[in-house]
């Protein structure tokens, strides 16, 4: 047995049952709902969450900017407004970005992994260890309708742990590790057998946090939030408090063979980085990141760049986000790419609230996305692509009475396409919808490309009683092609999530897909256990 199949089963074993804290509410704006984690704590723009009140679901929040250690949140619905010390729990996971590499990470899931401040104020110790976590059994089945019948079940297990101030001490233990079984009707090639495991370690990770201590370090395999082109990495991260507004860290180690989530030695990444925060988020906030690290292949190098990152908000009403990574191109790269420097991945965000009702955001984003069957919450990705690339301006409105109205545009004019590529569509939600219970949603997006034109619509119901959730909804989506033809495509799904007893849980998600490009049913069921 591998190392790191004994280390994921002793983790598991070696579990116990705590209390599921979620993420505290600490401020609450005119219309914005703040929480007292942000990407430490992997959380990302576009997350959804619900906040529990009783035995019911009183509201709905979507994260729509992130700051380390905050984010601010639109509610999408309530049935009771929110309070601070209310706990929102992820419901809805939005995707992960990650680097383009000459290896892309195919099936890699980049969960976000949590690095504790360390000018952050510790709460009094005890000798008790602090756990919470999950663990779950999933189960995904595409059953293939069509002639090529290529039918795919996948059963996993997921294992999430957070052992903080172990034994009373500075020291804490992370892991995030997966297990898949991908079961095929056929062998696609060599590379794609009939039969084979994915088993992924994400994070296992040994932290040492003291704000007394000179340093904070990390030594295990380790994911990096604050620098997402690095990816993560087999080795050590030290960092140190310079004063209360600075701190500088370097990091060091090999990157996983990225299938198998493998230990090996190929591949060496080293950096540093120099981070910046100042101010408070009733008033002023300002975080920033610079960073300068490279990736190599031995003495070849695979690729070197400088990283900048910030997050401000002002009096929350305006906030603003940019994270950007500039190449540094030398040797094989400056003849390939004909270049000393090249952007390579953009994101600018910004979002400000115009009056009692009315809040509107602008990005800019080219990043690299990738997408797995666990994040995809449509039945098509490429709509949720052309609608996150390029320029997007989008509107928040919320006249009263449970509506929530949000239209967005976007242009994206890629080097080498005769014309831009235009989107545009609306989302309308109504909570309260019949009966307090109740939510109603719908959706509209189109785009207008070079080579095709497309659209898509849903609709939704859900309902909440007590802490659980049901939803049935319906979609479609239409492609127009320039040279001739239309593909009709249609969707028709139903979800739930139950709290059965004490902290155990099951997610499951029925679809069947039909229309000129797919046909068949889709079964995703996750039973957990948070602890």
């Amino acid at each position: 047995m591998k190392i790191w199949s004994l280390l994921f089963t002793v983790l598991i074993f070696s579990s116990a049952s705590a209390t599921d804290r979620g993420y505290s509410i600490k401020y609450i704006s005119g219309e914005s709902v703040y929480l007292d984690a942000g990407t430490n704590d992997s959380l990302v723009i576009g997350d959804r969450l619900r906040i529990v009140t009783g035995d019911s679901i009183s509201a709905e929040l979507e994260i729509v900017f992130v700051a380390d250690n905050s984010s601010s949140c639109k509610i999408l619905s309530q049935t009771i407004p929110p309070k601070v010390g209310d706990k929102a729990i992820i419901s809805t996971a939005a995707p992960r970005q990650m680097q383009e590499t000459a290896n892309p990470p195919a099936e890699t899931s980049a969960v976000a992994v949590i690095v504790p401040p360390v000018a952050s104020t510790a709460p009094a110790k005890s000798s008790k260890t602090r756990l919470d976590g999950s663990v779950s059994f999933q189960l995904y089945r595409w059953d293939d309708l069509k002639s090529s019948n290529l039918d795919f079940t996948q059963p996993g297990i997921r294992f999430n742990l957070k052992a903080r101030q172990i034994y009373g001490s500075n020291f804490s233990l992370f892991a995030r590790t997966t297990s898949r079984h991908n079961q095929r009707t056929r062998s696609y090639n060599r590379d794609v057998p009939k039969s084979d495991w994915r088993n992924r370690i994400y994070q296992l990770a040994v932290v040492y946090a003291d704000d007394k201590a000179p340093f904070y370090f990390e030594l295990g395999r380790i994911i990096f939030n604050n620098l997402s082109g690095v990816g993560y990495i087999d080795g050590i991260l030290v960092q140190k408090s310079l004063s209360a507004k600075f701190n500088i860290g370097g990091f060091g180690g090999t990157q996983p063979e990225w299938q198998y989530s493998d230990f090996q030695t190929s591949i060496q990444k080293y950096g540093v980085y120099l981070g910046y925060a100042n101010g408070d988020l009733k008033k002023y906030r300002l975080e920033s990141t610079l960073a300068l690290t490279g990736e190599y292949h031995g003495s070849t190098v695979s690729r070197e760049f400088v990283f900048l990152r910030n997050t401000l908000n002002l009096s929350n009403r305006w906030n603003f986000f940019q994270s950007s990574e500039v190449d540094i191109n030398r040797g094989w790269r400056k003849e390939k790419s004909g270049k000393s420097l090249s952007i390579t991945n953009l994101f600018v965000f910004g979002r400000g609230r115009l009056g009692k009702y009315l809040s509107a955001g602008l990005s800019i984003d080219n990043r690299k996305n990738y997408w797995t069957y666990e994040l995809k919450s449509l039945a098509d990705s490429l709509f949720d692509d052309i609608l996150r690339r390029g320029l997007r301006v989008d509107l928040s409105i919320k006249p009263g009475k449970g509506y929530f109205i949000s239209p967005n545009f976007g242009y994206n004019k890629r080097s080498g396409d005769g014309r831009a590529t235009i989107s545009y569509g609306i989302s309308m939600n109504k909570s309260n919808f019949i009966s307090s219970s109740q939510y109603a949603n719908l959706q509209f997006s189109g785009f207008t490309g070079p080579f095709t034109d497309g659209y898509n619509y849903s609709f939704r119901l859900g309902r909440y009683f007590r802490s659980n959730m049901l939803s049935l909804g319906y979609g479609a989506y239409i492609y127009q092609f320039n040279s001739g033809g239309n593909h009709n495509n249609q969707w028709i799904q139903a979800s739930g999530q139950f709290n059965l007893i004490s902290n155990v849980y099951i997610s499951t998600t029925y679809e069947y897909d039909s229309g000129d490009d797919i046909k068949g049913h889709r079964i995703y069921g996750e039973l957990g256990y948070r602890f």
